[in-house]
């Protein structure tokens, strides 16, 4: 028998030792037990652990899932410790697109397949659109086309090497915290799945040179760093004035977050998000953007609501864009920089103003409605109608709580509610209660991005005694239009909310809020069950 080095080593001495009683090896079972020990790896699952922790997609997508499962063989983790694992290690632009998925993948299986899927097809894309060489070029106004510009300071003339970036350069990334490679942010140099980008950096002698002749020119230095286009706008309900960017190289408005949140703008979710693309075709950093908000505001004696993105504008408040500029079609002064709506003369100021004083408002109006006109009107709408005997009553039970604790609001919301206690206080819909007990209130959005209040009367529904009795069969009602031939539609004015509740029920009906407590004189506006009845008559 040739066997020699260890294996040898290691033999020779049972082989000796074979047909005596104290032989270690006397079964198959024996050997096996014994080679292993000496020549396997008794601790496998634990350097398979350690190497699947730190194991993260450097190549392809494909290389990654077979390392993976290779690691994943020698362990018995469940599937979804494996899925969380390899979650982990994916790129980090794989894995903000299945982020973003609809329905992100439940198995292992499926989700290497939804980042195999989804690396090819970033691949694929940056095949199609391979990265430039910067070159300098003569500076534009960034108003006119972009919010960007570029100075036309002295640059080092680049290597033929694409690949080539100067020492500076790559010390300047390394000390901001980007990419070495690419010079971007969010990721390291061994992530990076982008080509190099060789950026032109400034001659310190040729940059105290500009900065000279700008001192000596004033005429040069203003030509050659034009300032930004902005125009000051005045957001409704606000004292101060907000700088706004005029930039007609951008498709949509945009609105800084700090911004709508120092106006207490409602945000409201977009159905799809938005992707910003830059002018080369690159993303920014931030990603996609998930909220919008509208803005009124006055310029120039024009008053407008505009619906702006919300988005990191840097140091400008907002960003007004060419849908803006096309819509409004505004007078622009590109070398005095100077932004004005054209004015109406007077004469067709005053001819609006009298079509707009209409003397014979029921005019074309048949005559046999013109009795109902003040239905229509918004001075008999905040006017409540005299007690009748379908008034609301509430009858409640014996057992049940009562009373809620206060729901919690934001600046936004406490502003929009103490507006809204002023304005039904001021219509007579409501007024203060000494009651012993009340609801919450709390606001819903609506689609508009508006706020609707709405009293919480779960807890006095529960106690209310329902009115068991049923609603008009619909096909009864149906009946009786078989034989008419004329059909009217009329079109009230919020008729259902003024119907009154019944003397001595409207301390039921109170409702607590941080400026006090108060009872309503109808309820059909604010979701109580009992209400329903009315719908009988």
């Amino acid at each position: 028998m040739n066997m020699k080095d260890s294996a040898g080593a290691w033999a020779h001495p049972h082989l000796d030792q074979l047909g005596s009683h104290w032989a270690i090896i006397q079964m198959v079972e024996g050997f096996k037990l014994e080679f292993l020990a000496a020549f396997g790896n008794p601790d496998a699952t634990r350097a398979a652990k350690q190497k699947i922790t730190t194991l993260t997609q450097s190549g392809t997508c494909a290389d990654y899932i077979t390392k993976f499962r290779t690691l994943a063989m020698e362990l018995d983790w469940n599937n979804a410790a494996l899925r969380g694992q390899f979650a982990c290690g994916l790129h980090w632009e794989v894995s903000r697109q299945i982020a973003t998925c609809e329905h992100c993948p439940q198995t292992l299986l499926k989700l290497q397949n939804a980042a195999l899927v989804i690396n090819n097809a970033l691949c694929k894309e940056r095949a199609s659109h391979p990265p430039k060489d910067n070159k300098s070029s003569r500076p534009t106004n960034p108003a006119r086309g972009t919010s960007t510009g570029q100075s036309n300071t002295g640059l080092k003339k680049l290597s033929d090497n694409p690949n080539f970036v100067l020492e500076e350069e790559w010390n300047c990334r390394r000390a901001a915290g980007t990419c070495i490679k690419c010079s971007k942010m969010g990721h390291k140099f061994a992530e990076c799945c982008t080509g190099w980008k060789a950026t032109p950096i400034e001659e310190k002698g040729k940059t105290k040179e500009t900065a000279k002749i700008g001192k000596d020119s004033e005429y040069q230095s203003g030509k050659e760093n034009a300032p930004l286009f902005t125009i000051l706008i005045q957001p409704e309900k606000k004292a101060e004035t907000l700088e706004v960017l005029i930039d007609s190289g951008t498709t949509s408005s945009f609105l800084h977050p700090r911004t709508a949140k120092a106006l207490r703008l409602p945000l409201i979710d977009l159905p799809y998000p938005c992707t910003v693309t830059m002018l080369d075709g690159s993303s920014p950093q931030a990603g996609k953007i998930w909220k919008k908000a509208n803005l009124t505001f006055s310029f120039d004696g024009k008053h407008m609501t505009k619906t702006f993105l919300i988005c990191n504008t840097g140091s400008h408040a907002a960003i007004l864009g060419l849908k803006w500029l096309d819509a409004h079609n505004p007078e622009i002064d590109w070398n005095v920089q100077t932004l004005s709506f054209p004015h109406t003369p007077p004469e067709h100021v005053a001819i609006a103003e009298e079509e707009e004083a209409d003397q014979n408002p029921l005019e074309g109006v048949p005559s046999k409605y013109h009795q109902y006109a003040k239905v229509f009107g918004e001075e008999e709408f905040n006017k409540l109608p005299p007690h009748r005997h379908y008034n609301i009553g509430i009858k409640l039970t014996e057992e049940g709580p009562l009373n809620s604790p206060l729901y919690s609001m934001t600046d936004a919301k406490s502003a929009t509610l103490k507006d809204w206690l002023r304005d039904k206080l001021k219509a007579g819909k409501i007024c203060p209660s000494k009651s012993l007990i009340s609801s919450p209130v709390m606001f819903v959005p609506k689609k508009d991005g508006s706020r609707c209040l709405v009293v919480d009367y779960r807890h006095l529904n529960n106690r209310t005694k329902k009115n068991v009795y049923p609603l008009p069969c619909p096909n009864d009602l149906m009946a009786q239009l078989r034989s008419a031939k004329v059909f009217t539609k009329l079109d009230l004015r919020w008729g259902y909310n003024n119907v009154q509740v019944k003397e001595g029920n409207k301390w039921k009906t109170a409702f607590h809020t941080k400026y006090g407590l108060y009872e309503c004189y109808n309820l059909l506006e604010y979701t109580i069950r009992i209400a329903r009845f009315f719908y009988y008559f």
